[in-house]
């Protein structure tokens, strides 16, 4: 059989398009490998390359057991817990909004049908990035960061218009929650480039800060987060550690992590010096120390009192209570994960916290299993950003947080959270789904505006 000819039978079996290529583009280098290696052994290239043909077999067998291998896999653990947490959170945001009812004679019960309407926005969201083809990350990755950062001017001059400080935190957290994912297309655009590769990340994060920090300056109090930068901090550390243990910059590891441990530390100590010269390192300092239990007197350490109370007095069954006895809107925004063990039991509260570490773990380990370096930085940013936020989000519901604004998946009220979370978790089950249809792509620009690059 023609080698062309083989090739055409051959693919025709692969139902779906994206794994076509790579099928075809594996298959023929195969071949071609083993054409050569029968020229060297003496024969003719046309004959070497029948003989070839030959030995792969029967072209629509050994397609039909390609096309069994290269196709989509559906997150289904994923899509289950995530479905199971959406409810969970929705059912005790019910709870508390019949409390408000009761309280209030009437007006909070209609925030119900908002929270489901938003919830049900980024589960849509996340179901309609499954079908995405994630190398656009990468192919576009300057441009899109340099969008990400024009975005935050406007952003921060509309918060004039924003009363609420709650409101403000959200705007502002949410854009830092998407970095992580442009910041994976930047380290693919940088691999193999060693040192130059990490500063040239490292300095676009520091620039990105600096924008933030004349921001902060010079337009409204609050329109930078500083709990968004620190957590985007953590995740875009991780990152870079990971991609320097996966070997994306070259094979010096110790070398690479021993530049990156400098410039962490100097980071850190911009960051501190920032917070001090910004008038917030007393602040930090005070929320600390209760974190650490050192003081209880401070005045905003109030409701971690009562939150550590609530948890201290909780039962297998549940109180029928809410932290400090009250409803308020903390309530049904950052304390659901306390409300369920306060008012459901410890039963439930441990139900839906073992949805969360599960949740987490198949995260991650969908992230570390992708050989596809893009899908693996892709996997990376969003697992960790999904780690990093229910581990603050734990502690903040049981009483041990550095700071009060985060937005954990599935848990938060709001739109901005929805979307956001959406957002990050539909790309996590879209590597998930491509880990076995979609090759890294050969001629992706390291170059801001050109088109081609040879790998």
């Amino acid at each position: 059989m023609e080698y062309e000819e083989y090739m055409r039978s051959l693919t025709e079996q692969i139902h779906c398009r994206r794994a076509a290529g790579l099928v075809e583009e594996e298959i023929r280098n195969h071949i071609e490998e083993q054409a050569r290696s029968y020229e060297a052994e003496g024969m003719e290239p046309s004959a070497a390359l029948a003989e070839a043909v030959r030995q792969m077999g029967n072209p629509v067998e050994t397609g039909a057991e390609l096309n069994r291998i290269h196709r989509p896999a559906m997150p289904w653990k994923l899509l289950f817990l995530a479905l199971f947490l959406m409810l969970s959170a929705l059912a005790m945001q019910a709870v508390i909004f019949y409390h408000l009812y009761i309280r209030n004679n009437g007006g909070e019960w209609s925030y119900l049908p908002e929270s489901i309407f938003q919830n049900l926005l980024g589960f849509s969201i996340m179901i309609g990035l499954l079908f995405l083809d994630y190398n656009f990350i990468a192919r576009h990755a300057y441009l899109l960061y340099v969008l990400w950062v024009l975005s935050m001017v406007p952003q921060s001059l509309l918060l004039y218009r924003v009363e609420s400080n709650a409101l403000r935190g959200q705007l502002c957290y949410g854009i830092w929650m998407l970095y992580p994912v442009i910041f994976a297309g930047i380290l693919y655009r940088n691999r193999n480039r060693g040192v130059r590769g990490i500063l040239t990340a490292v300095g676009l994060c520091a620039a990105a800060a600096g924008v933030c920090a004349i921001l902060q300056r010079f337009s409204v109090q609050g329109s930078v987060s500083y709990a968004a930068v620190a957590e985007t901090g953590l995740i875009v550390s991780g990152m870079m550690l990971l991609a320097i243990r996966k070997g994306i910059f070259g094979k010096e590891k110790r070398k690479y992590a021993a530049v990156l441990a400098v410039l962490s530390a100097a980071a850190v100590i911009v960051a501190a010096a920032a917070l001090v010269y910004g008038g917030m390192g007393a602040y930090y300092m005070e929320r600390i120390r209760n974190f650490s239990g050192m003081t209880d007197t401070a005045e905003h350490s109030y409701l971690t009192l009562q939150i550590r109370e609530a948890i201290a007095g909780c039962t297998l069954t549940g109180t029928g209570d809410f932290a400090g006895g009250q409803v308020w809107e903390e309530t049904y925004r950052t304390l659901l994960l306390n409300s369920i063990f306060t008012y459901c039991g410890v039963l439930a509260g441990s139900a839906v916290l073992l949805a969360f570490l599960a949740f987490v773990v198949l995260a991650l380990r969908t992230a570390f299993r992708q050989r596809n370096r893009l899908g693996f930085l892709i996997g990376t940013a969003c697992s960790l950003g999904i780690f990093v936020r229910v581990a603050a989000y734990t502690g903040m519901n049981f009483g041990y947080n550095l700071w009060w604004t985060t937005m954990a998946p599935f848990f938060c009220y709001g739109m901005t959270g929805a979307v956001y979370n959406g957002i990050l978790t539909g790309l996590l089950m879209c590597v998930y789904r491509n880990s076995t249809i979609l090759a890294e792509e050969k001629n992706v620009d390291r170059k801001l505006w050109k088109r081609t690059y040879p790998s």
